[in-house]
């Protein structure tokens, strides 16, 4: 069971952290550097992913100790 877990969060942090990396290169594309209200919107974005993804190693962390 704990495996289980350890596996499903590491699927869903890799999934994260490819999510953000996408998020972080379209925020210096011409579009983000033309689009004030777009950059915002992606920087606001990439910010709550990177919050979940901290979130998720944490438990991944707790599993780690168990």
């Amino acid at each position: 069971m704990l495996r289980a877990e350890k596996n499903r969060l590491e699927r869903e942090l890799t999934a994260k952290e490819k999510e953000a990396e996408a998020l972080a290169a379209l925020l210096s594309s011409p579009q983000a550097m033309s689009d004030y209200k777009f950059y915002n919107e992606t920087a606001k974005k990439l910010q709550e992913v990177q919050t979940e993804c901290d979130a998720l190693l944490e438990k991944w962390m707790l599993c780690e100790g168990d």
